[in-house]
């Protein structure tokens, strides 16, 4: 998957936790990032880019008490609620928008 495409995904992504009636890629409510892309693309392309950003945490990186927060996620069927997660997505798509612009000159 190449940068536009990991951009596209993200701000779909962002897009659905802002209005879950918005839902062009059938996203879902108790999995993660990496669970709706690996479910709908068939990998997980973003993690590497979350094992660069959370070298200690990568697993549960949006997950204060880690596995054990994520799963009360996905218990409650809120994955896509968390702050921290929608914090990163907002921040990874801001410099994949610069990385592409930085690309084309």
């Amino acid at each position: 998957m190449n940068k536009q495409q990991f951009l596209s995904f993200l701000e779909a992504y962002l897009l659905w936790t802002e209005n879950t009636n918005v839902n062009p890629h059938d996203f879902v409510t108790n999995g993660g990032l990496c669970f709706n892309a690996q479910y709908f693309y068939g990998s997980c392309f973003l993690r590497k880019r979350i094992q660069n950003d959370f070298p200690d945490n990568y697993d549960y990186p949006f997950n204060d008490c880690g596995s054990e927060g994520y799963h009360t996620e996905y218990r409650k069927r809120e994955c896509h609620l968390n702050p921290k997660r929608i914090a990163w997505v907002k921040k990874t798509i801001e410099e994949l928008k610069t990385e592409i612009n930085q690309e084309k000159v």
